[in-house]
């Protein structure tokens, strides 16, 4: 949640503030998006986990 008003934030000062001619204004968003690259290795590594898990799902009917 805390993400999402970051960067609302900085989507609404862009739209505000920024001009077609003035590119550099998307930098701002720099420093958060380095910071979460940081968290980059662990989220790819849980997701070749989950890809590569093989569990099978087993299905017992009691009556």
């Amino acid at each position: 949640m805390r993400a999402l008003a970051t960067f609302s934030a900085y989507a609404l000062v862009i739209s505000l503030f920024a001009r077609l001619d003035t590119f550099y204004w998307g930098l701002i968003i720099a420093p958060a998006f380095l910071i979460g690259l940081a968290f980059a290795p662990d989220g790819l590594r849980d997701l070749w986990v989950r890809a590569l898990d093989r569990r099978r799902v087993i299905v017992t009917k009691v009556s």
